[in-house]
């Protein structure tokens, strides 16, 4: 392969996975979904790459008696390269152990350092990632956050920034609005149905069950108190955005 053939498959290759990573991005919008998949891109692209210099290498010095040293020197770099990223996890897993104690179903929250001032003058901070740990690997560890989300974090990632343990229930925010609801169901069904509606809500907690009571009605609609319970002031907003422009419309008729 010339030259110029190869910097055309180069520049195809860049071209394409830049494109799908673009591409897939604002598709993909579960944010566990999207890092196993471009994990997976990351993969596949680093194999082609691979490919590519090999043959590169072919292309341009094949013919030497060089080329046998190279390639064995490149192939042991690469094996070296690759056997630093998991032994740093496995050391920045061993630091972490040591320096937290941390065990399966404990709740901490990840600040970065860079940002432990901004947290500690905030009530909500700037986390990497908040919830509850459900895997502890030898490189990694999980955590399942409020909606159900699994984030697997390499060691490397936690072991330098600040860790925050505490009780899921002492960082669960409540928030309080009422509700009008059409007549088309008796109030005991609305309450069953709206607590299984905003249970299954992205921006609900799922440890601690919503508060609905009957408050009045008139002769087309009941007026119902909520009390929702989220990791944000801001979740609970759009839960009750949600449920309002779900239900106007119906109480209006």
């Amino acid at each position: 392969m010339t030259i110029f053939g190869l910097l055309g498959v180069a520049l195809l290759l860049f071209t394409l996975f830049r494109g799908i990573h673009y591409l897939l991005r604002p598709i993909v919008r579960r944010q566990n979904r999207w890092l196993r998949l471009s994990h997976t891109l990351y993969g596949v692209e680093f194999a082609l790459w691979m490919v590519w210099l090999f043959q590169a290498l072919n292309s341009v010095i094949g013919r030497s008696q060089l080329y046998p040293f190279v390639t064995v020197g490149l192939a042991f770099l690469l094996l070296i390269a690759l056997s630093w990223f998991v032994l740093r996890d496995i050391l920045a897993g061993i630091i972490f152990r040591l320096q937290h104690v941390p065990r399966i179903n404990q709740s901490i929250r990840v600040i970065p350092v860079d940002n432990l001032r901004r947290a500690e003058e905030t009530s909500e901070g700037n986390s990497h990632a908040t919830g509850r740990i459900i895997y502890l690997g030898i490189t990694s560890l999980m955590l399942e956050n409020e909606v159900g989300e699994q984030i697997k974090m390499p060691y490397s990632r936690v072991v330098n920034q600040s860790i925050a343990q505490y009780e899921a229930s002492e960082y669960i925010k409540s928030y309080e609005f009422s509700l009008q609801l059409p007549k088309s169901k008796p109030k005991d069904k609305w309450v069953h149905a709206l607590r299984q509606q905003i249970l299954l809500l992205p921006w609900s907690s799922t440890k601690q069950s919503p508060v609905i009571q009957w408050r009045s009605e008139n002769d087309q609609c009941y007026i119902f108190d909520i009390l929702v319970y989220s990791l944000s002031t801001d979740y609970a907003l759009q839960i009750e955005s949600y449920l309002t422009q779900q239900y106007s419309s119906d109480s209006k008729k």
